[in-house]
């Protein structure tokens, strides 16, 4: 299903018939594994793009593809309109600055051994150099105080297990945008948060869009919090794109059988069992 964009060619990031094979022999072999086969999608600028689906459809590895962790087997990827070629040392740095992943797992995305202050530093360091001494310092109270982690001087000498997901979660937020990006690519960001902290994440994020007119793609399995946070949903299946729309109505008039499941599976408090 070819997604209907809501930007145009110079959107931050695009992705036209992305698809990426695994295991031996061609495309047509009987041994390949289509994990993601033929996906278009557009993220403009300050806009909330949803991609939903199960386990296994293949949404998570579209992120590895956007964020240049893996190779696409065919399509393209295309950053402010311009095709990105291979990815390998300055080439990849330099994307990166531009399109930032931020992990599931908040807790593994962290080096245990390195305080609050290091990691961000060292962000800030690879993206950009030009700040030192004490406007490098400066910047990372910045970046702090910009996730709500207050007061600074509280979060600087922390270590990871010292705080809560949450918080960790805001950490690796505030790592991403040290490198000042036009994307963030959030894969199940809240998933493994407890369900009192993931719209606190959430509205965060929502936060950076509208001051900072970030675009956002949210990788989740939740449709329920799809319709919440995302201007559009994209709903994956088996590898492809089915179903895609603007968020109320793809989840109140969802036309795939798939949607229909999802929405059906998400938790209502007003639907009665009987």
């Amino acid at each position: 299903m070819t997604e209907s964009p809501a930007a145009g060619p110079a959107a931050p990031l695009r992705a036209e018939a992305l698809t990426r094979v695994y295991g031996s022999g061609a495309l047509g072999s009987r041994h390949a594994v289509h994990a993601v086969a033929g996906v278009d999608l557009t993220l403009g600028a300050g806009e909330i793009v949803a991609l939903v689906g199960e386990s296994g459809s293949g949404k998570s590895t579209v992120a590895r593809l956007l964020a240049g962790l893996e190779r696409p087997t065919s399509g393209r990827v295309l950053l402010h309109g311009a095709e990105v070629g291979t990815l390998r040392g300055r080439a990849f740095r330099r994307y990166t600055r531009q399109v930032q992943l931020i992990f599931q797992d908040p807790f593994a995305s962290l080096n245990p051994v390195h305080t609050v202050r290091y990691v961000l530093r060292r962000s800030l360091a690879i993206h950009r150099p030009q700040l030192r001494g004490a406007a490098r310092d400066d910047a990372v109270r910045g970046l702090l105080e910009r996730v709500r982690l207050t007061p600074v001087d509280r979060f600087l000498r922390a270590f990871p297990h010292e705080l809560s997901g949450g918080q960790r979660q805001r950490v690796a937020i505030a790592r991403a945008l040290g490198a000042e990006p036009a994307v963030l690519l959030a894969d199940e960001p809240v998933s493994m948060l407890d369900v009192s902290l993931r719209l606190g994440v959430l509205d965060l994020l929502r936060d950076l869009r509208d001051t900072m007119g970030i675009a956002i793609l949210y990788i989740t399995h939740d449709i329920a919090s799809a319709r919440y946070f995302a201007d559009r949903i994209l709903v994956m299946y088996q590898g492809q794109v089915v179903e895609s729309g603007d968020s109320e109505s793809v989840t109140q008039r969802p036309e795939h059988p798939y949607t229909r499941l999802l929405i059906d599976s998400a938790p209502d408090p007003e639907r009665v069992v009987r």
